[in-house]
C-alpha cells in the first residue's frame, strides 16, 4: 500500500476517534437522562424509549470501537510491509 492510502486510513481513523467522543458523549447524556427520570417515567413508554435508544447508541460506540481498531490494526500491518 503507498502512503498517501496509509495516510488516507489514519486521517479517517483519526475522524471516528472524534465520532466516538460525541457519541460516548451523546450516549451517556441519554443514560443520564434515563437515570434521572423518576421511577414512574422509566417504566413509562417515554421511559421505555429512553433505556433503548440508550442501549442502541452503547451499541454504536461498540461497533464504532471495533472499527476504530481494526483500522488500527490495517495500519500497523500495512506500516510492517513499507
Amino acid at each position: 500500500m503507498n502512503n498517501k492510502r496509509l495516510k488516507a486510513i489514519a486521517d479517517i481513523t483519526e475522524k471516528l476517534g472524534v465520532l466516538l467522543n460525541e457519541l460516548e458523549t451523546l450516549q451517556s447524556d441519554e443514560q443520564d437522562s434515563y437515570d434521572n427520570m423518576p421511577e414512574h417515567f422509566q417504566e413509562s413508554e417515554m421511559g421505555e424509549r429512553s433505556s433503548a435508544a440508550s442501549a442502541a447508541l452503547e451499541e454504536a460506540v461498540g461497533s464504532l470501537e471495533d472499527a476504530i481498531g481494526n483500522l488500527e490494526s490495517t495500519i500497523g500491518v500495512l506500516e510492517q510491509i513499507e
